[in-house]
């Protein structure tokens, strides 16, 4: 029934007469603080950047599912130290947008490098106040059993290296090149889930997670697998791009497009149609590449599942997680042709892919599996 409008103003009338505070107002949008108390400003930094730059890696954080018993860290302990481990990666992805130029660039790199030495308690100084997400880096590692710190005190300067060697925006030579670069980028990521998670994530499905995740900064995933090799990049000096494009100049120049530029604007814009359909054919050779990879992974952690193997124990399974929103990508990538810039594709990535990778999530939470 709804209420009696004039009957609620007679009644705040009647409050201001008699000098009565007003009621006071629920804020549905304020969440409640914490059991332990508000976050840290470091940690609240670190989960907005999260929110706002890595959705899908923010779900995954809300949905970790509860530890193993003790010795294992506690679930708030996991989140923690998974948000900054995200937050940190965003913010390198930064750099090459924020600098003014690769000097400047390199400058924060070796920064970022020097900073997070001393979170992991590899240098003497401390992590710098003006850097919230290397303090909540040490803060949230103290908290956990040691062996997490060493483990990413041996991953992390890899995922330092790798985004520093991305700021002239290359492109991989040959499809081995680009599952390197996902590897020292999505996978020590994935590696590094794991080992805050207590185990270990198997170098197939570390790769299948890396290799199978979409990149939207140049329309294509990097994917693994055969293919033509290219000893030189078939497009030197061609035109200077300020985006990464993910598919191998091998690929592409066996696919036959005439230059880097076709790979970076929807196949359609092409001056020449040709141009444009060889586009798209070294986007189904990579697309398919990694289709091929996820599958292989999903068939082995089944297999070893079925025979009471531990290839992806459960606890862990979160660290692979990032495969699901991959095989979401890729399944519709093949129904739009293999066009990354396709109409259809980009309402459904606009539209349910939120939706969907939450109830997709939410599945592999309650059933396991990636």
């Amino acid at each position: 029934m709804m209420p009696d409008v004039r009957r609620c103003h007679r009644r705040r009338c009647r409050r201001r007469r008699r000098g009565a505070p007003p009621p006071t107002r629920r804020r549905l949008s304020t969440p409640p603080p914490p059991p332990g108390g508000r976050l840290p400003p470091s940690a609240g930094h670190c989960l907005h950047l999260v929110r706002t730059y890595d959705h899908e890696n923010y779900l995954i954080n809300l949905l970790h599912p509860p530890p193993p018993p003790p010795p294992a860290a506690p679930r708030s302990a996991v989140r923690r130290a998974h948000a900054a481990l995200r937050a940190l990666n965003v913010t390198l992805l930064h750099v090459r947008a924020l600098a003014t130029n690769e000097d400047a660039a390199r400058a924060r790199f070796a920064f970022w490098a020097a900073g997070l030495d001393a979170a992991l308690g590899g240098g003497a100084a401390a992590p710098s106040a003006a850097a919230p997400v290397l303090a909540e880096v040490a803060a949230s590692l103290a908290d956990l059993p040691a062996d997490v710190a060493a483990s990413w005190a041996a991953l992390l300067p890899r995922l330092v290296a790798a985004r520093a060697a991305q700021l002239s925006y290359p492109t991989a030579a040959s499809m081995a090149d680009a599952v390197a670069s996902a590897r020292d980028t999505h996978g020590v990521l994935a590696a590094a889930h794991a080992a805050l998670l207590g185990g270990g994530v198997p170098s197939g499905v570390g790769d299948a997670g890396a290799a199978g995740a979409p990149a939207g900064d140049g329309g294509g995933g990097a994917g693994g697998g055969a293919a033509p090799a290219a000893a030189a990049d078939p497009f030197p000096a061609a035109v200077t791009v300020p985006r990464l494009s993910y598919i191998p100049s091998g690929v592409a120049a066996a696919a036959g497009v005439a230059s880097r530029a076709t790979l970076l604007a929807p196949p359609s814009a092409a001056a020449d149609p040709a141009d444009g359909a060889a586009a798209v054919a070294a986007y189904r050779a990579v697309g398919e590449a990694a289709a091929s990879r996820l599958a292989a992974a999903r068939s082995a952690v089944a297999a070893a599942g079925a025979g009471g193997g531990a290839l992806l124990p459960r606890p862990v399974a979160p660290a692979a997680w990032g495969g699901v929103g991959a095989g979401l990508y890729l399944d519709w990538l093949r129904d739009a042709g293999w066009d990354p810039w396709a109409p259809a594709l980009r309402r459904r990535v606009e539209g349910v892919y939120p939706a969907r990778l939450s109830v997709a999530l939410l599945r592999r939470r309650l059933f396991g599996g990636f």
